[in-house]
C-alpha cells in the first residue's frame, strides 16, 4: 500500500530518471566522496526534499552506484595527473639536457639541487623521478659509446689512409695525422697514441699470419725484439713522464698556497727544489700543469667555503652582512682558508641564494598555517599579531631581520586569499541567481 501511495505521489510529478538526477546532484552537494559510506552520510541527506523523491531500496542503489562512479573517476584522474606529470618531467629532462645540465655523468642527487625548485620536478612522484632520470642517463651513455665507435673507426680509417704500418710510430706520425680532422675529433691524446699502437699491433698480427718462410719468419723476430725494446723505452719515457708530473704537482702542493700568485712569480721561489726540473718536462708543460692545479685547486677550496656556509645556517642569517658573518665561522676550520675577497664574493653569492630560500620557506609555513585567513590584517591588524601564534618557528625569525621582506611576502599571500575567497562568494551568488531562475521559470509552466 505504501509503495501504490509513493507512486501516485509521483504519478504527476518529475519522472525516475529526474528524480534519480535530482537525488544524484543532491549527493555532489553534500559532498559524498569515494569513501564516503550510507550510514555516516545519511543524516546529511534526509532532511532535504530531494532525498524522499526515491524509494528506499533506489536511493541505496543510487547512493551506491554513485559512489563507485566517483571512485572509477578519482582513480582515473590520479592515473591522468601522474601521466602529465611524467610527460611534464621528460620535459624537464629535455630541457636541461639541452642546456648541458644532464649528461652521462649526472646523478639524482646533482639534479634535484639544480631543479628542486621547478614545478615539473615538485609535480612528478620521486620514483617516477629517479627511473626517468636514469632512462636519460642510460640512453645518453649508449649514444656516446656509439659516436665514439664511429670516431674510432673513422681514426683507423685515417691510419690505413696515411700507410700506417706494423713500423710505424706515433712520434714521428703525430704531427702530421693530428691536422686531420679525424684524428681531432679524438680528443684524448693518450686515447689517440693507444689507437694508434693498437692499430700498429692489429697490422703486426696480421703480418705475422702472411709470413710463411723461415727467412721473413726469423726477420720478424728480430723485428719484434727491436720494437719491444722501443716500445719498452717508450714505456719507460712514459712512465718516468708521469712520476715528474706527480713530482711537480707535488711540489705545488707544497709550496704554492697563495692562488692569486701568477706562474712568473712562483717559477723563482720552487726553482731551486730537485722536482722543478727532473725529467723531462719543458716550460710549457709546467706552465700548463700549474694552470691545471691552481683552476682544480681555486674550485675546491670555493666549493668547501659554501659547504661551511650551508653548515653554518644554524648561525647564519639572510640580513646578515660579511661582517656580521664572519665572527660566526669556524676560522680553524681549513675550508675558511681563503683570500678575504674571495670569502667575500662567495658570501654574497650564497646570501642570495640563502635569502630565497628563507623566503620561499616562509610562504611555504603560511600556506600551512590555517589561522591565516582572508580576513586577517583586518581591523588594524598588525603583521605581528597576525604571525603571533607562529612566531616562535624557525622560518619566522629567520627573516627577522628582513621584516619589511616579510611583511611584504604576509600581506601579498592575504591579498591572495581575499581574491579567491571575493572569486568563490561570486561564483556562489551567480549559482544562486540560476536557482532562482530556474525555479521561477518552473513556477511560470
Amino acid at each position: 500500500q505504501e509503495e501504490e501511495e509513493e507512486e501516485e505521489k509521483h504519478a504527476d510529478g518529475p519522472s525516475l530518471d529526474e528524480r534519480i538526477q535530482s537525488f544524484m546532484s543532491l549527493l555532489q552537494e553534500k559532498g559524498v566522496t569515494s569513501f564516503s559510506n550510507w550510514d555516516s552520510e545519511l543524516p546529511k541527506l534526509v532532511f532535504d526534499e530531494r532525498f524522499a523523491l526515491l524509494k528506499p531500496e533506489v536511493r541505496r542503489v543510487v547512493f551506491d552506484n554513485y559512489v563507485k562512479t566517483v571512485k572509477t573517476v578519482s582513480r582515473k584522474e590520479q592515473i591522468d595527473k601522474r601521466k602529465s606529470a611524467q610527460e611534464g618531467f621528460r620535459a624537464l629532462l629535455q630541457e636541461a639536457e639541452n642546456n648541458g645540465h644532464v649528461t652521462v655523468d649526472t646523478t639524482v642527487d646533482s639534479f634535484s639541487k639544480r631543479y628542486a625548485k621547478d614545478d615539473r620536478y615538485k609535480a612528478a612522484l620521486p620514483k617516477d623521478r629517479e627511473t626517468l632520470l636514469k632512462e636519460r642517463v642510460s640512453l645518453l651513455r649508449r649514444q656516446q659509446e656509439k659516436a665514439d665507435s664511429k670516431l674510432e673507426e673513422a681514426f683507423v680509417t685515417m691510419l690505413q689512409e696515411h700507410g700506417v704500418n706494423e713500423h710505424s710510430r706515433w712520434s714521428k706520425m703525430k704531427d702530421l695525422l693530428e691536422k686531420d680532422p679525424r684524428c681531432q675529433a679524438i680528443r684524448s691524446r693518450r686515447r689517440r697514441e693507444d689507437l694508434f699502437y693498437r692499430t700498429v699491433d692489429a697490422i703486426r698480427e696480421q703480418k705475422q699470419s702472411s709470413e710463411h718462410s723461415r727467412a721473413s719468419r726469423e726477420a720478424l723476430v728480430r723485428r719484434q725484439r727491436e720494437e719491444a725494446a722501443e716500445d719498452m723505452q717508450r714505456r719507460k719515457k712514459r712512465l718516468r713522464t708521469s712520476e715528474c708530473v706527480a713530482a711537480f704537482e707535488a711540489l705545488l702542493a707544497e709550496r704554492c698556497k697563495n692562488l692569486e700568485m701568477p706562474w712568473s712569480e712562483v717559477r723563482p721561489l720552487i726553482r731551486g727544489d730537485p722536482r722543478f726540473g727532473s725529467g723531462d718536462l719543458d716550460e710549457r708543460a709546467r706552465e700548463q700543469i700549474f694552470a691545471d692545479f691552481v683552476t682544480a685547486r681555486t674550485q675546491e677550496r670555493s666549493s668547501g667555503f659554501i659547504q661551511l656556509l650551508e653548515a653554518s645556517t644554524d648561525k647564519l642569517l639572510p640580513h646578515h652582512s660579511w661582517a656580521d658573518a664572519r665572527p660566526l665561522l669556524d676560522h680553524n676550520d681549513p675550508r675558511f682558508a681563503l683570500p678575504e675577497k674571495e670569502r667575500v664574493k662567495l658570501f654574497g653569492t650564497w646570501l642570495s641564494e640563502y635569502t630565497q630560500r628563507a623566503k620561499e620557506d616562509f610562504r611555504s609555513l603560511l600556506r600551512c598555517t590555517v589561522s591565516i585567513t582572508h580576513e586577517s590584517l583586518e581591523h588594524d591588524s598588525t603583521p605581528e599579531q597576525c604571525l603571533k601564534g607562529i612566531k616562535d618557528d624557525l622560518r619566522v625569525t629567520r627573516l627577522s631581520g628582513l621584516a619589511a621582506d616579510r611583511d611584504a611576502i604576509l600581506r601579498d599571500y592575504v591579498s591572495d586569499l581575499k581574491r579567491q575567497h571575493v572569486r568563490k562568494m561570486q561564483k556562489k551568488s551567480t549559482e544562486q541567481a540560476k536557482s532562482k531562475a530556474a525555479g521561477h521559470d518552473d513556477e511560470e509552466d
